[in-house]
């Protein structure tokens, strides 16, 4: 990966117009003349650098590349660079290096802010990020990084799209491969950086609040409130009828990244129709902080 020349992909990922007067850069990215990724298959894009584990399924980190279209059109508007993380699962024998005994896939590309917020996780700086993308006309997707100190393999990953879920455990190992690839997207955007200027920057985006993982979560509410009580009562308000209780069900095993089945009963036993429709309001629009919360009161309880 550090043998890749930064500076010369940038350059040609995202050229310059030129006064003609002054021969001086104009500000802004000039719009191609033709696609500066993959000119064969515009369309597809292409992995500057990727580091792959397999475990109980695969999973890759990819500094990765594709051109930009404006509205289905044919030429291209620019040039998108970003990390993208694909997770598969095993569906037979067969020889790990191999890719075909990987079935289903799901891939994200995450924006920077994503990035810094994985980047803090695998640094040891937060528990948990999670990342929930309700796509315009397709399956919404989610992802969650959670570091797990107490388990053999101390980070995990999981992805879901739809009813297909794919869990990925790795280790520090892998954690460390990970942020190489995730600098190399940092480098490629901001060739100017050098590796340790591109390590403080993304160390110091942590001093800043970060979408995803600054909400309370089943692993760090104690340290939001050790008298943290569910309200899930509303007084005069009636119980929750019985499509709402198939849908908090629903969104507590499909969409919460969590899928605590012991959460959707306990709400389902003791909210009244109001706070469960705006828990499920919530949950709908990418926000499980009462979710979360409620699971760390149940696991509270039970030790």
């Amino acid at each position: 990966m550090f043998g890749l020349d930064f500076h010369k992909l940038h350059n040609h990922l995202f050229p310059r117009r030129y006064n003609e007067v002054t021969g001086m850069p104009v500000n802004g990215q000039g719009v191609p003349d033709y696609p500066m990724v993959n000119p064969e298959s515009p369309r597809s894009g292409v992995h500057l650098c990727r580091e792959t584990i397999f475990t109980s399924g695969s999973l890759a980190f990819i500094c990765y590349a594709k051109n930009m279209f404006s509205n289905g059109g044919e030429t291209p508007t620019g040039v998108k660079v970003c990390l993208k993380i694909t997770a598969g699962i095993k569906k037979g024998r067969g020889s790990y290096g191999s890719t075909r005994v990987f079935g289903e896939t799901i891939s994200f590309e995450c924006a920077l802010q994503d990035l810094v917020g994985i980047w803090r996780v695998l640094r040891g700086r937060a528990p948990r990020y999670s990342l929930w993308l309700p796509l315009p006309g397709a399956t919404p997707k989610a992802l969650e990084v959670k570091c797990q100190p107490e388990a053999s393999d101390p980070y995990y990953l999981a992805v879901s799209e739809g009813d297909l879920s794919i869990s990925v455990p790795f280790n520090e190992g892998a954690a460390v491969a990970f942020q190489a690839v995730m600098l190399a997207v940092v480098r490629v955007l901001y060739p100017h950086l050098d590796l340790q200027a591109a390590i403080s920057l993304l160390d110091g985006a942590l001093n800043f609040p970060v979408k995803g993982d600054d909400r309370p979560t089943a692993s760090n509410v104690d340290l939001v409130s050790d008298e943290f009580e569910p309200d899930l009562r509303s007084e005069g308000d009636e119980d929750v009828p019985p499509g709402l209780r198939k849908t908090i069900y629903a969104v507590c095993l499909n969409r919460w990244p969590a899928k605590r089945k012991d959460v959707a009963q306990y709400i389902q036993r003791n909210a009244t129709k109001r706070p469960a429709q705006r828990i499920v309001d919530s949950a709908n629009s990418g926000d499980f902080t009462e979710l979360d919360k409620i699971a760390g009161y149940l696991d509270g309880r039970s030790k």
